[in-house]
């Protein structure tokens, strides 16, 4: 919803660690009209040959929460990259948006932190024989912050209900 002309959404990954959560990914865009360009990768120093190579097919740029691939380095290069060539950047990240990437849905550590606070207060409620197994894992939502000036130079228009839904919006 933050940028609704992006139909093709470049998404750099190792299969190693993503392709099950890919595949979901691919599922959820297709249902909305968006289709995934994807460029499997399974080291650092093939991240910027892989964007060359999909950077004409896409409209932006999706980053995957992946520490062998995406450094401070790495980001640093990612976002000159797509600035350059006016494709929007979605991070993992607080500090992405701050930095200039389009948006981030980053971590809720406070939500993820009462998730846990509440499953251990019930777990340790039971008697010591009833604990196992565990429930299932929660989804955490995650929080949306949003770069107001990367949108503006990249021609976007972010409509009020998005920006209101935002934790951050960065002028």
């Amino acid at each position: 919803r933050v940028h609704p002309q992006a139909r093709r959404l470049g998404v750099i990954y190792d299969p190693r660690n993503f392709s099950g959560y890919v595949q979901d990914a691919q599922k959820a865009a297709a249902a909305r009209g968006v289709r995934l360009v994807l460029k499997p990768v399974v080291e650092a120093l093939k991240v910027r040959a892989a964007l060359e190579e999909i950077a004409g097919d896409i409209d932006a740029l999706w980053l995957l929460p992946d520490p062998q691939l995406i450094s401070a380095d790495m980001f640093n290069f990612l976002l000159v990259f797509t600035l350059e060539r006016k494709l929007a950047l979605f991070g993992f990240f607080e500090s992405f948006t701050r930095l200039g990437a389009l948006a981030a849905m980053a971590p809720d550590y406070a939500a993820i932190g009462r998730q846990a606070a509440r499953l251990s207060q019930e777990v340790a409620a039971k008697p010591a024989e009833t604990r196992l197994p565990l429930p299932p894992s929660l989804l955490s939502p995650g929080v949306l912050t949003i770069n107001a000036k990367t949108a503006r130079q990249l021609g976007i228009d972010l409509p009020d209900d998005v920006q209101s839904k935002a934790k951050q919006v960065y002028r």
